[in-house]
C-alpha cells in the first residue's frame, strides 16, 4: 500500500494487474514477450475492492495508452454488504493516491512515512534489497520443497472427510441453487464496472477467476 503507488506511475508499464494476493504470482516478466507489453503487477496482500480501486485509478491516470489490464476476480467481488469497508485493519495512505504531491512532503518524517523514508535511504545506501522488483512482483509465499498437501487439504475443507463429501456433490452436480435468486454484490457496481469502463476501447480487459486450488 506504501510502495505501489510509486511503481504503478513508472511510465514505461503500459498494462497492470489488479487483485488481491491470489493473483500476485502472476509474473511479468513471463506476460510480457506474450503480449508484447510492459506489465506491472499491483496486486496486494488481502485488499478491500475500494483500495483495488485506487491503485487502478493512480495508474489509469497516470498513463495515457494502457494495452492490457488483468482483473483477478475471486471472493472480493462477492460481498453483498451495501457498505462494504473501504480498508482491512492494515494502515492506507491515502495522500499518496490523489493527485496532491505536495502534501506527500507532511507524512514523510512521521508514523509509517518515516519509517518507510528509512528504508528507501537505505535502499539508496546499498543497505538494504528492494522488496519488490520495479514491476511490483515478489514470491511471497514459501518453498514449494515446504508445501505440504494435507496442512492444505486442512485449510480448504477442513480435513480429508469434508474433502471426500464436498468431491463427490461436484461428481453428482449437488448444489442448491436458487436459479431465480437476484444475486445483487455492490462493490461489483461501485468499483469493478467503474474500473472497466474507464478504460478506453483500445485497452483489453481481462477478468480472470482466479483458481483457489
Amino acid at each position: 500500500r506504501y510502495s505501489y503507488p510509486a511503481i504503478a506511475q513508472k511510465s514505461h508499464h503500459d498494462s497492470a494487474i489488479i487483485g488481491t494476493s491470489t493473483i500476485r504470482l502472476l509474473n511479468p516478466s513471463q506476460l510480457n514477450p506474450l503480449f508484447q507489453s510492459s506489465f506491472v503487477n499491483l496486486a496486494m496482500n488481502s485488499p478491500t475492492a475500494y483500495e483495488q480501486f485506487k491503485i487502478f485509478e493512480l495508474f489509469r491516470r497516470t498513463h495515457e495508452n494502457i494495452k492490457y489490464v488483468i482483473f483477478g476476480i475471486d471472493e472480493t467481488w462477492c460481498d453483498a454488504n451495501a457498505n462494504p469497508d473501504k480498508f482491512t485493519f492494515r494502515p492506507f495512505p491515502p495522500w499518496l493516491y490523489d493527485n496532491n504531491e505536495f502534501n506527500d512532503y507532511l507524512h514523510l518524517l512521521s508514523g509509517r512515512g518515516l519509517e518507510n523514508s528509512v528504508r528507501m535511504i537505505e535502499y539508496w545506501l546499498g543497505k538494504r534489497k528492494a522488496k519488490y522488483n520495479g514491476d511490483g512482483y515478489e514470491v511471497f509465499v514459501g518453498d514449494d520443497s515446504r508445501y505440504d498437501l494435507n496442512k492444505a487439504i486442512s485449510n480448504i475443507y477442513g480435513n480429508n472427510q469434508q474433502k471426500s463429501i464436498l468431491e463427490e456433490k461436484v461428481r453428482n452436480n449437488d448444489f442448491q441453487i436458487d436459479r431465480k435468486a437476484k444475486y445483487k454484490f455492490p462493490v461489483q457496481e461501485m468499483y469493478l464496472s467503474k474500473m472497466g469502463n474507464s478504460l478506453s476501447d483500445e485497452t483489453v480487459k481481462i477478468f480472470m477467476f482466479v483458481p483457489y486450488h
